[in-house]
């Protein structure tokens, strides 16, 4: 099983990704972490249906102290197997450059 996380998936783009990859089936798709620095209406609706499968991250790719709030609720999840798939959505630049291979 696969998991994703995607960054800034309260609308747009983002959003659209999430609620395509959450039409695949959970063999397919375990988890999406759908991030963004605050969870919109539709993004917690699309959670909500998702029967846990999508888990809104909040996340300020900018700030390091919120990368590693972050990390630390994906690990909880996931433990040690790591994020499969990152698809970076956001037009700003993490501040740390190692903070992606730490993900």
């Amino acid at each position: 099983m696969v998991s994703y996380l995607i960054t800034d998936t309260s609308s747009g783009i983002g959003l659209a990704m999430t609620s395509h990859l959450i039409t695949l089936p959970a063999s397919e798709v375990e988890y999406i972490f759908a991030t963004a620095t605050r969870e919109s209406t539709a993004l917690r609706t699309l959670a909500r249906a998702s029967a846990g499968r999508i888990k809104f991250v909040q996340l300020d790719i900018t700030n390091e102290d919120s990368l590693n709030v972050a990390l630390a609720k994906i690990e909880h999840v996931l433990g040690e197997a790591g994020i499969d798939v990152l698809i970076n959505n956001t037009g700003k630049t993490l501040v740390a450059p190692k903070s992606i291979s730490r993900m």
